[in-house]
């Protein structure tokens, strides 16, 4: 068989094995899906570390032996909320635990931090993510996701998408001469969320949504479930 041309020119070519040869450089994705970025490694490390690592109150640096026990910890935890909640979590989503739980001795790994540079703000900044792929948090945030995913309708101020704004601001016919359309953006919201405050609410939301009887048939529900997901 003949081997298909590269539709790229030398120059293109040669720029590309470069950058894969050169250790100096970051070839990585950007904040809001702006195309690839290219930045100097240790401007890149300097970023992450300033931008956020550094910040004492969210991060803290681990030795390898901590991350383990914690890492240890989280899997021995999920184990035991499954084990004692066989009422709400059976069939199906049991046997998805079970299997993802399945020999995780050489298949989980500890999360890991990367971050995106925000080519559309300036002074550029930075944005982290934190990547779980493989890890016991992942196992249970799929597992959760699953869940709340049915439950955001219920969600009075929840909405889909773009096009559900633009829906929305069409229903609302004329409007008087002064009105306003206001934007807010968070900094730093995720980590900024207060963890058991933000189980409280849920907590007491699930609690209602019961009340009223609007939880969905096919949902794991239920107070014992919710106590023990902290």
């Amino acid at each position: 068989s003949v081997r298909p041309g590269s539709n790229l020119s030398k120059v293109q070519q040669n720029a590309l094995k470069f950058l894969r040869d050169n250790d100096k450089f970051v070839v990585l994705a950007t904040d809001k899906n702006l195309g690839p970025a290219i930045i100097e490694k240790d401007e890149y490390i300097h970023k992450a570390l300033k931008d956020h690592l550094s910040e004492p109150s969210t991060y803290r640096q681990l030795t390898d032996a901590e991350a383990t026990t914690i890492q240890e910890a989280n899997e021995k935890e999920l184990r035991k909320i499954v084990t004692e909640n066989t009422k709400w979590i059976y069939g199906p989503q049991n046997d998805f635990f079970v299997e993802s739980l399945k020999d995780t001795e050489n298949k989980l790994r500890t999360p890991i931090v990367y971050a995106l540079p925000k080519i559309h703000k300036t002074p550029c900044k930075t944005r982290p993510v934190v990547s779980t792929i493989s890890s016991v948090l992942s196992i249970a945030s799929k597992w959760l996701d699953y869940q709340l995913q049915q439950l955001m309708p219920h969600v009075k101020s929840y909405i889909r998408d773009s096009t559900e704004v633009l829906q929305r601001i069409k229903k609302l016919g004329d409007l008087l001469p002064n009105s306003m359309l206001f934007t807010a953006d968070a900094v730093s919201m995720y980590t900024n969320i207060d963890s058991d405050h933000a189980i409280k609410s849920i907590d007491s939301w699930l609690t209602e949504l019961e009340y009223k009887r609007e939880v969905p048939k096919n949902i794991s529900s239920g107070p014992t479930q919710t106590r023990h997901a902290k």
